[in-house]
């Protein structure tokens, strides 16, 4: 979030890649500088993601774990 705030801010400065004020790819035309987007969507919807995805993963192994006897588990006599 900090680095995409700061090409957010000030931009990316594309002539040192290039070498020219502007450059042109596939007919679409580029400015010297890009500016990377910032929103708290960007931000919030991987962190959802991956805490979604690790409590489907995490349900099988929490389940079977929760269905064992914990006293002859601890003895070894499982």
């Amino acid at each position: 979030a900090a680095v995409t705030w700061y090409h957010a801010t000030r931009g990316m400065d594309i002539t040192r890649y290039t070498g020219e004020a502007g450059f042109t790819y596939m007919g679409v035309s580029f400015s010297d500088r890009i500016y990377a987007v910032l929103s708290p969507e960007l931000i919030l919807q991987p962190v959802v993601v991956m805490v979604a995805v690790a409590l489907l993963v995490g349900l099988w192994p929490a389940l079977t774990t929760a269905r064992i006897d914990p006293a002859p588990t601890i003895a070894g006599r499982s």
